[in-house]
């Protein structure tokens, strides 16, 4: 597994308001490593239905927690599901259209 490419990482970063609540913003975080895999078109029809966005695996060598979004060719990209084993996070992302 080649960590060749890089994208950027956007964690959700909670603020308190000082009246007892919080905003929820995100905040770059850091530019990582990693190694992309494109999902191809046909998989992505059979588990979203009919559909033209883009879908990427991505795995992570390192351990994060909080990633809402990642920036991969200039894209963002929103976290569809993650899951974190040893020392890397495997990242399932969706095209962000908004």
């Amino acid at each position: 597994m080649r960590f060749d490419k890089k994208v950027d990482i956007f964690i959700k970063n909670k603020i308190s308001d000082e009246q007892g609540g919080f905003i929820e913003r995100e905040v770059f975080d850091n530019t990582v490593k990693s190694n992309v895999y494109e999902m191809p078109i046909e998989f992505v029809q059979k588990v979203y239905g009919t559909t033209m966005m883009s879908v990427l695996k991505v795995v992570l060598f390192a351990k994060y927690n909080n990633i809402s979004k990642v920036r991969y060719e200039g894209k963002l990209y929103s976290v569809v599901r993650y899951k974190i084993r040893n020392n890397k996070t495997y990242l399932t992302l969706e095209e962000d259209n908004g």
